[in-house]
């Protein structure tokens, strides 16, 4: 049993009826195949082959995304930012930094923050309904691209690097599933964790130590504990593989 099935259990979290994925995969054969896998395991998929696609397929009816990290349009982390934005308005896609704001949408609104090529990708409509409370999912980073400490930078519930097996990726998507509906700090502490070992199997102690964001992430984890002890301690006893 992965760690994911594991600390699900822990939580109490629950089943879901047919929980929603929404597989983002630019190769278009490997997204075919993962929807084949997560359909036969009785899950209600629906793909997306780009980041702006991904966006306008979002919907509360979502419990779990599946992230390709480099795509046309947005990347991976880009969605995976704006999916987590605590105000999608304020939201600024670092490689698009210049440009004027979508024609039908005021300055103010924008805040001048969105080149034409995003506000393009996030028309009004699309910005009402992401900015919905009902619309919360996992965010599954899966991924050629071998964490760094860029990861530091990124939204995510967990990291899996290709080459996937049809096995850990439904076991994987059918924890995922279950924790979207666990208590939100619980979540919090989980996605922090997660990061924490994903860069101590990476990289050495001494690589890390100076890295501010990391000691950041530290904190923010210390702090949580402080808190919320009693709310992070299943999460804890959950020993990673």
């Amino acid at each position: 049993m992965s760690y994911l099935s594991r600390l699900s259990d822990a939580l109490d979290s629950g089943g879901l009826r047919e929980p929603g994925v929404l597989v983002v995969e630019d190769d278009r054969e490997l997204a075919r195949v993962y929807s084949i896998w997560l359909d036969e395991a009785g899950f209600d998929v629906d793909v997306a082959h780009d980041g702006e696609e991904a966006l306008n397929k979002v919907d509360e009816d979502l419990d779990v995304i599946l992230l390709d990290r480099r795509m046309p349009a947005f990347s991976g982390g880009e969605v995976a930012e704006v999916l987590r934005s605590d105000d999608i308005q304020d939201i600024t896609a670092r490689r698009f930094r210049d440009g004027a704001p979508y024609a039908d949408v005021s300055e103010e609104s924008w805040n001048m923050d969105f080149s034409l090529d995003v506000a393009r990708a996030l028309e009004p409509d699309v910005v009402r309904n992401l900015q919905r409370e009902d619309i919360d999912l996992q965010i599954c980073m899966l991924t050629a691209v071998k964490p760094s400490l860029d990861v530091l930078d990124l939204e995510f519930d967990h990291y899996v690097v290709k080459d996937v097996e049809r096995g850990e990726l439904v076991e994987t998507v059918s924890a995922l599933a279950r924790l979207s509906k666990v208590d939100e700090i619980q979540r919090r502490y989980q996605r922090l964790r997660l990061k924490q070992k994903v860069l101590e199997e990476q990289f050495r102690e001494k690589q890390l130590v100076h890295d501010e964001r990391y000691k950041q992430l530290l904190e923010i984890m210390d702090e949580i504990e402080m808190r919320a002890g009693g709310r992070v301690a299943d999460v804890k006893q959950v020993p990673f593989p």
